[in-house]
């Protein structure tokens, strides 16, 4: 179960960014951002995300994988359940790297989880499943998020997130 767990953390952290830049035309517009300002809603998440990538392998060999991916996960639902609300550009753009940060733990503690967690004649399955993740969430985001914006709203770009976050704490 924590394998699947964090497998979701990986998926929910490639999926976040893919729908994310698939509908950062409807967020601008949401937002009355023009195109150079609104470039920065899914680079605020990016930068953070690779900001927080050396804390993170820190974070997880001193504190535990398990008790670090969990506080980053429920900081992602809490952050995801936000965002969509954000009155102006300035607080979008605050939230996403908050939530760049506590999701910049997710892909970078997923290996090492595997590695541990698996014997070592299991780690070649582990990483393959790990790939399979990424793939999935690649691939699905596009249709996702256009029915998203045909049928809900941007907002559940985000949203969809929560239950996915709080599922793998």
């Amino acid at each position: 179960l924590g394998l699947l767990a964090v497998l979701l953390g990986t998926f929910i952290s490639t999926l976040n960014g893919r729908l994310s830049s698939f509908g950062l035309s409807d967020i601008r517009g949401a937002m009355h951002a023009g195109f150079d300002e609104g470039a920065w809603i899914t680079t605020s998440q990016t930068v953070a995300q690779m900001l927080i990538a050396p804390v993170a392998i820190w974070a997880g060999a001193v504190y535990g994988p398990r008790r670090v991916l969990i506080g980053a996960a429920l900081a992602f639902a809490l952050t995801s359940a936000v965002t969509p609300l954000s009155p102006n550009l300035p607080t979008l753009l605050g939230l996403q790297f908050m939530g760049g940060l506590a999701s910049g733990f997710f892909v970078p503690l997923t290996l090492s989880f595997i590695l541990r967690s698996l014997p070592p004649r299991f780690w070649a399955y582990g990483i393959a499943i790990y790939a399979l993740n990424l793939e999935l969430s690649l691939n699905i985001s596009a249709s996702l998020e256009g029915w998203y914006t045909e049928n809900l709203s941007w907002r559940w770009i985000f949203w969809q997130n929560t239950p996915l976050a709080i599922g793998m704490a």
